[in-house]
């Protein structure tokens, strides 16, 4: 029986992760992106690729791409205005490294475009991975749009630079956000879509019009997920978590661990009193992000957060490694023995 037949009558096998990569065969396999960037599948140059049709990006400027990756020429300003892109690109990168655009459909050329949508066959596939030939998600839907509101952020981590934060930048004009923010929403509701903000920085949350924003975008019934070190007061958080999923990531040479645990104790409070009301409240994930020099203190960060009542229940942890930012995201010099607290990325 091949694999659409397989398919047709419903038998389904359980994935392990959310994007599917094929071999030339139509063969296949799910993988998470963690899993997909730790054993370098994400080398997909000179392959089509779909980004920029249900993606977007703004960087710290506002300046307007296809995606993160920043392949093909910017579609304009937020300021000044800008065109959504029109049909797929070739990949002109070493690798891709952004969680959303690694799920976008790619294939090797026009040939295996017809590969997508068979998946979900019972048996196992013994895919070769090296003939990959195309790569798509069944579970990507709705239009993201990565949003950098800007550089200002309270921390200075050392394995970030200078381009990606500071702490004098000034804010962008609110009005401007929202007529941004409105244009996308309603260009994902012409395509049946839900837009979903996936707002970073810089630390986003120091925007004195974030909370509006995030606000505004909620009640046009779109998404919201935040990126950010977590340090706004309880108030803000329990106000926040009303409109927006959040992924606090967890630097260890900034945090300050009572704080951060106090801000999560609110938000588990502001869950359980949402569910008891019937109201909508988003999750919460944590992303510990050590260093290799840090893993002394990894062990008592995880032991103090599990300690919060509810914890296990309400929020995801997870453990991430760090890549150095210049000059190709490769992974810091972490041992053999830290490696194995990544899990499945090895």
């Amino acid at each position: 029986m091949d694999a659409t037949a397989d398919k047709k009558q419903g038998t389904q096998r359980r994935p392990r992760g959310v994007v599917v990569i094929y071999d030339r065969h139509g063969r296949h396999e799910f993988f998470d992106t963690q899993e997909i960037k730790g054993r370098s599948l994400n080398r997909w140059h000179g392959w089509l690729c779909s980004t920029g049709q249900a993606n977007i990006y703004i960087d710290h400027d506002g300046q307007v791409y296809r995606g993160t990756c920043r392949v093909g020429e910017s579609l304009g300003h937020i300021d000044t205005g800008f065109d959504l892109a029109d049909g797929w690109i070739t990949c002109t990168r070493d690798a891709c490294t952004c969680g959303t655009e690694i799920k976008l459909s790619k294939a090797r050329d026009r040939t295996y475009r017809d590969l997508f949508g068979v998946y979900g066959v019972s048996l196992p596939q013994e895919i070769d991975l090296a003939q990959a030939a195309a790569v798509e998600s069944p579970i990507h839907k709705g239009f993201y749009v990565h949003w950098d509101l800007g550089r200002r952020c309270n921390f200075d981590c050392s394995y970030c630079t200078s381009n990606l934060h500071n702490k004098f930048e000034a804010h962008k004009d609110q009005d401007l956000l929202v007529r941004t923010a409105d244009r996308l929403m309603s260009e994902a509701e012409d395509r049946a879509l839900t837009a979903r903000f996936c707002f970073a920085g810089g630390e986003p949350t120091l925007h004195p019009g974030f909370l509006d924003l995030c606000t505004h975008i909620f009640e046009r019934r779109h998404r919201n997920l935040v990126t950010t070190n977590g340090t706004r007061s309880a108030d803000y958080w329990i106000k926040l978590i009303a409109v927006a999923d959040a992924q606090i990531s967890y630097h260890f040479e900034f945090v300050n661990p009572v704080k951060l645990c106090r801000n999560v104790e609110a938000v588990i409070e502001a869950r359980r009193s949402a569910a008891r009301h019937g109201r909508h409240v988003g999750y919460l994930r944590i992303k510990l992000l050590p260093q290799p020099n840090d893993f002394r203190r990894l062990a008592a960060a995880i032991e103090d957060l599990q300690a919060i009542p509810g914890f296990v229940e309400q929020v995801s942890l997870e453990i991430a490694p760090l890549r150095k930012i210049e000059p190709r995201q490769e992974l810091m010099d972490y041992s053999p023995a830290q490696i194995r607290h990544f899990g499945r990325v090895f």
